[in-house]
């Protein structure tokens, strides 16, 4: 799957942000114990992105916004925010809101 710059997507509840040491992880809860055996830890990016997918958005809206926050050129913050959310579509993290 990949994803649609026309679809608003919004973070699956299946997993709960929490600092341990210093570093940001999502656990998995639910279903997704069982599928997922550990965390994923996040960088500031990745943890950025996920914390606005707390709510819908399209990829460009998070896109524009994590090159506001981190200063970054627009093009390259498309890209790599793509990069993640075809990585969360891949691994079922997301759900499309329409």
């Amino acid at each position: 799957m990949s994803v649609d710059n026309n679809i608003r997507y919004q973070a699956k509840p299946n997993y709960i942000r929490r600092k341990v040491g210093g570093n940001d992880i999502l656990i998995p809860v639910a279903e997704n114990v069982a599928d997922f055996n550990g965390f994923i830890e996040l960088n500031s990016t990745s943890a950025f992105i996920w914390d606005k997918l707390a709510t819908p958005h399209t990829i460009n809206e998070v896109a524009d916004a994590v090159a506001d926050e981190f200063g970054a050129d627009k093009i390259i913050a498309f890209g790599d925010t793509k990069e993640l959310f075809d990585l969360m579509l891949e691994h079922n993290m997301l759900v499309e809101v329409g």
